[in-house]
C-alpha cells in the first residue's frame, strides 16, 4: 500500500472523505492480508518429532500407558489441518499443549528381563505338569497367583524395581524348590515286558 495521501489537506468534507476512503483501504488491505496470515506450527512440529523418538523407540523403552498417551495426542496432531489462518491459533496452540503434556508425562518402563525369564520357567511347570511333581505343580500356581500378577507395565521407579524384584525373588526361590518326577519310561517298558 502506497500512501499518496496528501499531509496538508485543508479541513473540507470532501478531503475528509479522503481521508476516510483510504483509512478504509488500509483497513481492508489488512484484514485481507490477516485472513492469509498461517498460523504458527512450529512448536506442534517440534513436540511431533520428539512424540516420534518415543513411537519409534525399541519396544519396551516406555510404558504401554506413555505410548498410548502420546500416540492419542500425535494422531490429533497429525489430523490437524496443517493451513488453519492466524485466526485459529488458539487450535493448534490447544493441540500442541496436549502433545507437550503427553511428552512430559512419558515414562521409562521398568526393566522385566529377569522377572520375565523366571516367569517363563514357572509357566513351564504349570503347562508341564506330568514332568513335575503334584506339589511342584500346586507352588507353582499359587505362586503365579502372586508373583505372577503383579502389573506388566511398571514405569522405571525406586519402587517399582523393588516390586518387580521382589516378585522375582519369589519365582526363582519357588524354582529352586521345583521337583522333577522320576523317569518311569524305563520302568514302565519292563513291566510291560513282564505283564505280557
Amino acid at each position: 500500500i502506497e500512501n499518496n495521501l496528501p499531509k496538508d489537506l485543508v479541513a473540507t468534507e470532501e478531503n475528509q472523505k479522503t481521508i476516510d476512503d483510504a483509512t478504509q483501504g488500509i483497513l481492508d488491505a489488512l484484514t485481507e492480508l490477516e485472513a492469509t496470515k498461517r498460523a504458527d506450527y512450529s512448536e506442534l512440529n517440534d513436540a511431533m518429532t520428539e512424540a516420534e523418538k518415543i513411537l519409534n523407540a525399541p519396544e519396551g523403552t516406555y510404558t504401554d500407558k506413555t505410548v498410548e498417551a502420546v500416540q492419542n495426542a500425535y494422531n490429533n496432531a497429525v489430523a490437524l489441518d496443517k493451513n488453519l489462518p492466524a485466526s485459529e491459533q488458539a487450535q493448534v496452540d490447544s493441540v500442541t499443549s496436549a502433545l507437550e503434556a503427553a511428552l512430559a508425562d512419558k515414562d521409562f518402563k521398568a526393566d522385566y528381563s529377569e522377572y520375565n525369564e523366571a516367569y517363563d520357567k514357572v509357566q513351564n511347570i504349570i503347562d508341564n505338569p506330568g514332568k513335575y511333581t503334584e506339589e511342584t505343580v500346586k507352588v507353582a500356581e499359587q505362586v503365579m497367583d502372586t508373583a505372577g500378577a503383579i502389573d506388566k507395565d511398571l514405569a522405571d521407579t525406586a519402587e517399582n524395581r523393588q516390586t518387580i524384584k521382589d516378585a522375582t525373588d519369589e519365582l526363582n526361590n519357588m524354582l529352586k524348590d521345583a521337583e522333577e518326577t522320576a523317569d518311569y519310561t524305563k520302568f514302565d517298558e519292563a513291566y510291560k515286558q513282564v505283564k505280557d
